[in-house]
Order: structure tokens, then C-alpha cells, then sequence
């Protein structure tokens, strides 16, 4: 990730590169701990297609999209199926209706958590 955000030309500006290097990739130690910082850049999925472009190169992208969900599945918990919204006992009768859009991108993100472990 170091070497494709200081070496090739992203959608993100010169800015977000310098606070992704500094504040997530180097933070500071507090108490033997380098905080939360680099496990919520790995978690919070900022390398999506939406978020995060690399012009010329979608397969670069997507390797590194990979490569961050790959290494961000250490920080997670294992999904569990009482954790999956779409097990019909899991249903909540009070919950509001779930578009298909946002309905394939929980069952992608679940499946991809999935996959890692």
C-alpha cells in the first residue's frame, strides 16, 4: 500500500496520501500501542471503488483493495450466523426496509470476512 500511494497517481490528493502515510501507516506509540488509527483505515473499507481510484489501472486497485481486506481480517471478529441479518431468526420485525444495493453490499462484506478466516 506504501509503495502504490507514494509511487503511482491516485484519485486521492496529495492530502489524503500525507494523512494516510502519517496518521495511519506510521502513528504515534502511546503506552506500547500504536493506536487505533491503522486498524480503522483497515476496517472502514476507504478503498472502495467509490473512494478510491487508481486511473489506467482497476486491477492494481482491486489488488489492493484485496490486500487491505486481507490484512484487516486479523483485526476482526469471525462473523458468527447470529451476526447475519439475513438468517430469518435474526430478523427484526421494527427494522427498516433494506434496498438491494445496500442489501448486496452486506452480503459481499460478509462474505468476503468469510473468506479471510
Amino acid at each position: 500500500m506504501w509503495t502504490v500511494l507514494t509511487r503511482v497517481k491516485t484519485s486521492w490528493t496529495d492530502e489524503q496520501v500525507s494523512s494516510v502515510i502519517c496518521d495511519r501507516m506510521n502513528p504515534k506509540v502511546y503506552s506500547g500501542s500504536g493506536g487505533e488509527g491503522k486498524i480503522d483505515f483497515l476496517t472502514m473499507n476507504k478503498l472502495t471503488p467509490k473512494k478510491f481510484q487508481i486511473p489506467g489501472n482497476p486491477t492494481l486497485r482491486d489488488l489492493l483493495e484485496a490486500l487491505c481486506s486481507l490484512v484487516a481480517a486479523r483485526h476482526r471478529e469471525r462473523p458468527s450466523m447470529q451476526d447475519n441479518p439475513f438468517v430469518d431468526q435474526n430478523l427484526n420485525p421494527e427494522r427498516k426496509f433494506m434496498g438491494q444495493e445496500e442489501l448486496d453490499r452486506a452480503v459481499e462484506t460478509h462474505e468476503k470476512a468469510l473468506k479471510h478466516l
